[in-house]
Formats: structure tokens, C-alpha cells, sequence
């Protein structure tokens, strides 16, 4: 049996001294939306769904299905498009489509869209119109292939009932108006809502569909709301899945503004995503609990179950517990943060300063880690603090919370952290935002994030966390894309306004992710409100003995794997039998030796 060989000084220095990220091998494909949408905002916002047949990309104004093999878009649906966009408007006068999300059930392989609705434009409304609705749709397992959006493919739930002739789609959207759903009504003592459900997104549950949706834009008296809809309904007869749309009476609504919760309706809650393993019975969403003026100390964790044991009915119960109050423990003064308040990324035009999302969590997924525990990867942009004083300066900070599943249910819940990081390499002159992080089903983590300086336009890099998520691999940086050589002059200077990644379901060690980036063909620097919208698709390990991923295998290869397979991880865990042993080792060195020899 071959034995690991330990490289000596002389190798790890050169390890080390690699600085210069190096471009990734990627798999890429650019989509551009079209010119009509002349606010600008309309490829923001980007997300991704991946499942065994297709993959869906959304962006603020536009859905496009491509083939899991990349290529052209087979689909692409414009909000502008109001004859052929499967998402229809109750209000054709004021009424407004935006946000699409698209999101992977890993319980039933099915892609599932969201699509919000408001008529804030309607000017004899006082504070814009009366609409705030969900627009839903749900792809058909039963029909294989997914290489269009009709219904032949996906049920709606979307439409106008009333219009003639009707335009609905295999059932209305979820309606938000009513009192027992989002006080966006003005409800008697939650005046001042702004009407409309801002980016929202989707989380699984083995009994439901749950959407977490964020009342937007800086208003104090937004409330964060979960709207849970049963997978099931009519004594399980029918379901939702099937294009039965639950009443109203089925679904249950969580405003987190009660009471029993804590009084924060700032909060924005993200969906903790669970790409491989559904964790029975526990569903999580996360966010940095402070307003976007404090500094942060902690990570607030939101917990949905379902109680059995309720008395006198089962129910849904969320829980809410701030994670590590004293950051400082783990990382010194560096540990505190403020919310993005103003700020903005350097670039080579001083004038031009792409914004970022106000230091919100958007970006988290609950996998298994190297050593096969539960853990939550979660990652954001902030501003450093400094004795009390924000730095100018954008960084990417990232999270492992062990989520004490254990102890989920009881009083003795008590999530903590494994391990923090941050990404600025000591480099108080650039700027990391955009983040976006994605796990393998080995444990192996990335994070994708978008980089800038004063001599640099925005590029968008990757970097590998090391085993012990504490730390970057050494030279794992790599360059995805790099951005425009000039400043973007439109309306509304957005370039990565929100970016996604998605573990591949199938293989389970590679990823699809997507970013925005500004136009930069022909129609040069002076188009005013053209995004294009990057797939990425990344072949990550799947047995290849390149394991930092760069042009090459190598001896760093060599030193990585003797580092991973020391610590027992299942990142090289070469055969995926759940165990890292001496048949791995073999089976990496073969794949070394086929690598760099002759």
C-alpha cells in the first residue's frame, strides 16, 4: 500500500507564495434581458434552481430554463412580456411583477417559482395601491424532462379569476391582503406598511412549502412573515403538488412581531437552504439580528417545526435565538461588524460605485460538514468596526453554526459557532462583496464573491474554506469572471445586487451559481439600462486529484490531500463510502499518479 508523502518546507513555501488569483475552468453561459424595463433594477436580484432535469435562473424582470448541459436558454419570459409571461397581473393598469426566486426541493425533485405582486403605483392609493400577493409555480415531476414553461410543464397558481376572460392559471396566486395574512392593509396598529413583499424566498419542510417574505425599502414597521403551505390538504387527498391549491383556511401565517417573538420587524430572514439531506422537521432561516445603523455581535437563527405534542391541537411553532453575542471570543475586536450604511466598492472611476445589499445575510445552507455534523454555512458583506468607528471598507464575513438539532425542540436549544472567517487578505484598500456560499455533499466549502479596488473594475473570484472552515485554502483563489473596463452609466449603477449558489443535486460535488454583471458588448459604455446575468457552472472535486482547483494537479494537490486525509475529512473521501481510509488513499495517488504523468 502506498503511504502519504508529507512535502517539506521548500514545497510549502512555494505553496505560499502564489498570490495572484488564477483563472477558474468554468463552464459559462451569458444571457442579457432586453432594453424595455427603463428603471434599470431589472437583471438584480439573481437566482438559481437546479434539479435533476433543468435549471432555472432568475433575475429581477426575467426567468430563463436552461438544459442541465448548459448552452442558450431553451425559455426566457420578460415581466414586460405581458402576452406570453406565465405569471399574470391582477391589476393590468398599476399592477407590478417582480422578484422572481426559484429554489430546489430536494424531498420531491422539484423546482418551485415565487413571483411577487404589488400595485404601489396606483397614485389614489395614499402610500401606492392595496395589492401584496404571491405568485407560485410548481414544475411536474411526472413529466420527465422540463424544456419549457408551459403548463404542460409547471402548475400555476396565478391569474385573475374575475378578468374576462379569465387569466387563470391553474389556480389564483396566494393573496396577502386579508387581515389573517401580511398586515399590509394597515392593519389597526401596524399602519405604514409599504405594500409589497420584497425578494422573498423558499424553504422545505417534509409537511410544506414555506415562503419568507420581507416587507422592503427601510421602513420601521416592516414585518418579516412566513406564509406555510401544506405539501397535503384535504385529509391528505390532494396536493398542492399536483396543482391542488390549498384555501386559505389550510395555511398558516407567522408574523414576527408577536409577543411570543422578539419585536424586530426590520429583520430580513433568509431561507437556510438544504440541498442534499432534509433535516426532519426542522427548518431554518437566519439573518444578522441588529438594524443596518449598530454594530452586530451576533447571528439570529428563526427555527420552524412542527409540534405533535402541542395541546390542544398540533401546530407550528418558531423559535428565535441570537447565535454568539460575543463575537469577540472567537475573533478579537475584528469580530464586530457594522451593517453596510453607506459605503460603497472602489473601482478604477471614483464616480462609479456599484451598491451593495445592506450587510443582510442572504446566502446560507445546512449540510453536513467534513466530519458528517450538521452545520450552517452562512456568509454576508459588511464594514469592519474599528474601536466603535466603521471602516471604509467592504468585507466578506462567513459562518459555520452547529444548529444543536439535538436540542432543537427543547428549552435547552442553544446554537453556537464553529468557526468565523473573513475574507479581505489584509487588504484594507479592496472591497469583497456580493457573497454567495455553497457546500458539497463532502463537506468541501466555497464562496463566490464579487472583488474591486482603485485599479480594479468588479470581478467576481472563488475561494476554497479549509477543513476547518476556520481559514481560506491557501491559493484556492481564482478568478470566475472578470467584470467591465468601464463605469456603468445607468439608473440604477446595480452590479451584483444579490447572487446565488446551488450544490449540484445529482452529482453532488460541483455547482451552479449566478451573478450580474453590466453589460459590456458592442453598445459600450453609455448603454443605459442593459444587465447580463452569468451562469456558472463549477466541476468541483467528484474524485479529481486537483484539489485547490486551479490550472493543474501538482504537489499543492499532493500537500492538500495529505492535510485533509490527516484530519479524517470527507473531502477526500475518494470512493464516497462515508469513510476517509486507506482505499481513498489509494485511490487519490492513482489519480495523482494519472495526473502528472507522462
Amino acid at each position: 500500500m502506498r503511504t502519504c508523502t508529507t512535502l517539506g518546507p521548500a514545497a510549502i513555501g512555494l505553496l505560499a507564495a502564489l498570490a495572484t488569483p488564477l483563472h477558474a475552468q468554468v463552464h459559462q453561459t451569458a444571457f442579457t434581458t432586453d432594453d424595455d424595463e427603463t428603471e434599470g433594477w431589472r437583471a438584480t436580484d439573481a437566482g438559481i434552481g437546479v434539479n435533476a432535469d433543468a435549471v432555472v435562473v432568475t433575475s429581477n424582470m426575467s426567468v430563463s430554463l436552461f438544459a442541465r448541459t448548459g448552452g442558450s436558454p431553451l425559455a426566457t419570459f420578460q415581466v414586460g412580456d405581458t402576452s406570453n409571461f406565465p405569471f399574470k397581473k391582477f391589476d393590468a393598469t398599476y399592477g407590478r411583477l417582480f422578484d422572481p426566486q426559484v429554489d430546489y426541493d430536494p424531498i420531491d425533485n422539484r423546482l418551485w417559482m415565487i413571483y411577487s405582486e404589488d400595485n404601489t403605483r396606483d397614485p389614489s392609493s395614499a402610500g401606492g395601491g392595496s395589492m401584496a400577493r404571491i405568485h407560485m409555480a410548481v414544475s411536474r415531476l411526472e413529466n420527465g424532462t422540463i424544456d419549457d414553461f408551459s403548463s404542460d410543464h409547471w402548475f400555476y397558481f396565478t391569474g385573475n379569476a374575475s378578468a374576462s376572460p379569465p387569466t387563470v392559471r391553474d389556480g389564483e396566486p396566494f393573496d396577502l391582503r386579508s387581515t389573517a395574512l401580511l398586515p399590509y392593509q394597515g392593519e389597526p396598529g401596524h399602519t405604514g406598511y409599504i405594500r409589497l413583499a420584497d425578494r422573498p424566498t423558499l424553504a422545505f419542510d417534509e409537511r410544506a412549502v414555506i415562503i419568507a417574505s420581507w416587507g422592503a425599502f427601510g421602513f420601521p414597521d416592516n414585518a418579516n412573515t412566513l406564509t406555510i403551505i401544506p405539501r397535503t390538504h384535504d385529509g391528505a387527498t390532494k396536493s398542492i403538488l399536483a396543482g391542488d391549491r390549498p384555501d386559505e383556511s389550510d395555511i398558516t401565517f407567522v408574523r414576527f412581531d408577536g409577543d411570543e417573538l422578539e419585536e424586530d420587524r426590520s429583520t430580513y430572514y433568509m431561507s437556510v437552504q438544504e440541498p442534499f439531506e432534509q433535516f426532519e422537521n426542522k427548518t431554518f432561516f437566519i439573518n444578522d439580528p441588529d438594524d443596518i445603523s449598530g454594530v452586530s455581535t451576533g447571528i439570529r437563527l428563526c427555527g420552524l417545526y412542527w409540534d405533535e405534542e402541542l395541546e390542544p391541537d398540533p401546530d407550528w411553532q418558531v423559535r428565535q435565538k441570537t447565535v454568539g453575542a460575543s463575537l469577540d471570543i472567537l475573533l478579537g475586536d475584528a469580530a464586530d461588524h457594522y451593517h453596510i450604511s453607506g459605503p460603497n466598492p472602489r473601482t478604477p472611476d471614483s464616480g462609479w460605485s456599484p451598491p451593495v445589499p445592506e450587510g443582510h445575510i442572504h446566502t446560507a445552507v445546512l449540510v453536513r460538514d467534513a466530519n458528517n455534523d450538521p452545520r450552517i454555512f452562512a456568509a454576508h458583506a459588511v464594514n469592519p468596526d474599528d474601536d466603535g468607528t466603521p471602516v471604509d471598507q467592504l468585507v466578506v464575513q462567513w459562518y459555520v453554526i452547529d444548529p444543536d438539532l439535538t436540542n432543537f425542540e427543547t428549552t435547552s436549544w442553544n446554537p453556537t459557532f464553529d468557526a468565523v472567517g473573513r475574507i479581505d487578505h489584509g487588504d484594507t484598500t479592496g472591497d469583497h462583496y456580493h457573497p454567495v456560499i455553497g457546500v458539497t455533499e463532502q463537506g468541501v466549502a466555497y464562496i463566490e464573491y464579487t472583488y474591486s479596488d482603485a485599479n480594479t473594475w468588479p470581478q467576481v473570484r472563488r475561494v476554497t474554506l479549509n477543513s476547518t472552515y476556520d481559514g481560506i485554502v491557501p491559493n484556492s483563489e481564482v478568478i470566475v469572471k472578470t467584470g467591465p473596463s468601464y463605469a456603468y452609466t445607468g439608473s440604477a449603477n446595480a452590479w451584483a445586487d444579490f447572487a446565488e449558489m446551488q450544490a449540484d443535486p445529482v452529482t453532488g460535488c460541483s455547482f451552479w451559481s449566478v451573478h450580474t454583471l453590466v453589460h459590456d458588448v458592442a453598445d459600450g459604455p453609455t448603454v443605459l439600462d442593459r444587465r447580463d446575468v452569468w451562469l456558472f457552472q463549477s466541476v468541483f472535486n467528484c474524485g479529481n486529484s486537483n484539489l485547490n482547483f486551479d490550472e493543474g494537479t501538482d504537489l499543492y494537490d499532493m500537500a492538500m490531500f495529505n492535510d485533509l486525509f490527516n484530519a479524517g475529512a470527507r473531502r477526500v473521501d475518494m470512493n464516497t463510502d462515508g469513510t476517509t481510509d486507506a482505499t481513498d488513499a489509494i485511490l487519490y495517488h492513482d489519480a495523482y499518479d494519472a495526473a502528472t504523468g507522462p
